[in-house]
């Protein structure tokens, strides 16, 4: 793997840049397989490097070597939002149930279908992109610092679907997980931690390991 450093208005016209990777701190590109290139310009503003390095590095593995069947992937992120019709009335009593049993309230779910809505409307198919999931959850793993056999967690994940913390990885799988019409939180992460099993790992069920990195 290399890295290339670069400016926006300097970068090789080899690499010309997709309105994707225009304002990106790091991104790939097919015409250079093992290159991850950073944007001098913007890296210095980056909150989670390694997080973002760990993303960049996973979308090279995939393409590659992928660590999960396309058909296994698609078991859990598929776009149900966009790819199916789901009455009004089926989806306000998901969000209630929801609601119900996490303790988050309906206006908070409302908020991330309607941020669901508008990614969607700005970049069609990414949020449910099955090579960006992957890589949203190992960088989420790298940020929890999560050994292998830990699992991420509903705890875990709660200060940031209720808003309270941020983090961009977080971002977007919770808005892939709005994408799938908010199914049962616990069972949707039972699946994504499943993606990150070895048959020979023990799976340590704590809800915070004491490696865990929840700031």
């Amino acid at each position: 793997m290399e890295l290339r450093y670069y400016e926006p208005n300097k970068l090789d016209a080899k690499y010309k840049l997709t309105d994707d990777s225009e304002g990106a701190i790091m991104f790939v590109n097919k015409t250079a397989p093992t290159a991850i290139f950073i944007n001098i310009l913007k890296i210095e503003d980056d909150t989670e490097p390694l997080e973002t390095m760990i993303h960049e590095i996973q979308h090279l593995l995939y393409r590659r070597w992928p660590m999960n069947s396309t058909a296994t992937v698609l078991k859990i992120f598929n776009n149900k939002a966009e790819n199916t019709i789901t009455s009004p009335s089926i989806a306000n009593s998901n969000l209630q149930s929801i609601s119900k049993k996490y303790q988050v309230g309906t206006n908070v779910l409302k908020w991330w279908e309607a941020a669901r809505v508008s990614e969607e409307k700005a970049s069609p198919g990414y949020i449910s992109n099955l090579n960006e999931k992957l890589s949203n959850i190992v960088a989420i793993r790298k940020f929890f610092n999560l050994k292998p056999g830990q699992l991420i967690t509903v705890a875990m994940l709660k200060p940031y679907i209720n808003r309270v913390k941020v983090n961009i990885n977080i971002y977007w799988f919770l808005l892939g997980w709005a994408s799938q019409n908010f199914p049962d939180l616990q069972q949707f992460l039972n699946d994504v931690n499943d993606l990150a099993q070895k048959n020979d790992v023990n799976k340590t069920n704590s809800i915070e390991p004491n490696n865990q990195n929840i700031t």
